[in-house]
């Protein structure tokens, strides 16, 4: 289990920086620069090191990972150089001061600010994540073989891992996905426990984004249907809720990577 967790900022080739949470500095810095890392600086590497700080929990990781990749460059330079006095800094600190960075108990586990990597299913220390590799995600999913094409994997969590499973520390009770044959999830569908309401999801990533959705709405012969969207970075996130006509009474939340470019696997090329 892991018991402390660090957020970094490590200057790449090009002069930019990369700011990442992670429970392993030395492990996480080697892999970007064997190019096994963030798709960005799988692109700009290598790496060195600027700062890290531990942090208690992975959700405070989150939260700090989330802040500080809102600062200007300017303002990781001044937070990189510990002066407390410079811009987004000084408000960071402030916030923490205020107690913004205790968690939240409707989240149980989670604070508000976090990106939407949050937005995730976890399964006891392990995660399943849109948008990155997930190693040994195998040992949870069903991923029956398609005799049509190998370049995304239809995966679905298997029946005995599905009450060990929570999202934004809510029990589910389903979760679909598709995978990239590299291992990175594109999508994924949860379908919440009864009992968990649509209106509670979309009041808990009002908080988690600190922002208000784009509502979009849709029908088909018998309903009228919201989707509640936020897109934090190449992820988007969406709730659906019945707005007229007879409900299925789940909540159900989606998680989709909107980076392309994804090679297709060898036997699928034309």
């Amino acid at each position: 289990m892991v018991s402390e967790w660090f957020v970094y900022i490590v200057e790449c080739a090009n002069g930019s920086y990369y700011t990442g949470a992670t429970d392993s500095i030395e492990d996480r810095v080697r892999a970007h620069n064997a190019k096994k890392g963030g798709r960005y600086t799988r692109s700009f590497g290598p790496v060195r090191l600027l700062w890290a700080e531990a942090q208690s929990s992975y959700g405070v990781a989150l939260k700090r990972e989330s802040q500080i990749k809102r600062l200007t460059r300017a303002e990781k330079e001044a937070f990189v150089k510990g002066d407390p006095d410079r811009g987004g800094y000084r408000g960071m600190r402030a916030a923490f001061a205020a107690g913004l960075v205790l968690l939240a108990a409707s989240v149980q586990g989670f604070s508000a600010g976090l990106p939407a990597r949050t937005v995730q299913v976890r399964i006891g220390n392990n995660f399943l994540i849109v948008g990155e590799a997930n190693p040994g995600a195998d040992r949870y999913l069903d991923c029956p073989e398609s005799s049509v094409q190998h370049t995304i994997r239809r995966c679905q969590l298997k029946e005995r891992w599905v009450s060990s499973a929570s999202s934004l520390g809510h029990a589910i009770k389903k979760v679909t996905l598709n995978m990239h044959f590299q291992g990175t999830i594109v999508n994924m569908g949860i379908e919440y426990a009864p009992g968990v309401a649509a209106d509670l999801l979309i009041h808990e990533c009002k908080t988690l984004f600190a922002r208000e959705p784009k509502i979009e709405y849709w029908a088909d012969e018998a309903h009228l249907y919201a989707s509640y969207i936020w897109i934090d970075e190449d992820t988007e996130v969406e709730i659906s809720k019945t707005i007229r006509g007879g409900s299925d009474g789940e909540a159900k939340l989606y998680v989709s990577n909107l980076s392309g470019n994804r090679p297709l696997h060898p036997k699928d090329a034309p």
